[in-house]
């Protein structure tokens, strides 16, 4: 009898055993079922964001094109700029004439003026007593009157008082006017 104990001790703790086995492997197999659920859920959602990114680049793109369009039928052109320089009355004076070479009704032009020294950078003039420690940067903007109809031009002719900049200053400046490269004029503008 005893051995028959041993066996049925045997068996039944095998079994036991065998059966923890079973009842691990299946939670193992959940664990891993619910990891791919959620794994196919995060596809899913990274796909989703995809479609949408690539709807909203095609529509940038068409902005793009639609904007492009328009920066065509706006332009606008500078003729006969010239600077006069007129120290003795404290000012240098820039005149010329904006046309509109574009397709478009022009509003809000501006003149953009930039006066650069040798290595690119806008020049801050340093103003003589009672201003001394203050400095006026050599960046200034233009508003034109009117707006420009299509094919229309306009002259203009601004001054940039001179009263108080210091001698370095002033030779700055008349260096940035009379080199190439060194004034930079630009037209901006709103076109309709």
């Amino acid at each position: 009898m005893k051995w028959w104990m041993v066996f049925v001790f045997f068996v039944v703790t095998v079994g036991c055993e065998g059966a923890r086995s079973v009842t691990e492997m299946e939670v193992e197999l959940r664990d891993l079922h619910n990891t791919i659920e959620k794994q196919k859920q995060d596809i899913d959602r990274a796909q989703n964001e995809l479609s949408e990114l690539r709807a909203r680049v095609s529509q940038l793109e068409q902005e793009k094109v639609k904007l492009a369009g328009m920066k065509e039928l706006g332009d606008a052109k500078l003729e006969e700029v010239k600077w006069e320089m007129r120290l003795e009355e404290f000012y240098i004076n820039l005149k010329g004439k904006v046309r509109n070479t574009g397709k478009a009704y022009l509003e809000d032009v501006t003149l953009k003026v930039a006066l650069l020294d040798e290595t690119g950078n806008i020049i801050d003039v340093e103003l003589t007593p009672p201003y001394a420690p203050q400095k006026e940067r050599m960046l200034k903007f233009f508003p034109l009157e009117q707006p420009l109809e299509v094919g229309a031009t306009q002259e203009f002719s601004f001054k940039i008082e001179t009263k108080y900049f210091n001698a370095n200053g002033l030779a700055a400046v008349k260096k940035a006017i009379e080199t190439e490269g060194l004034c930079i004029i630009k037209v901006i503008f709103r076109s309709r």
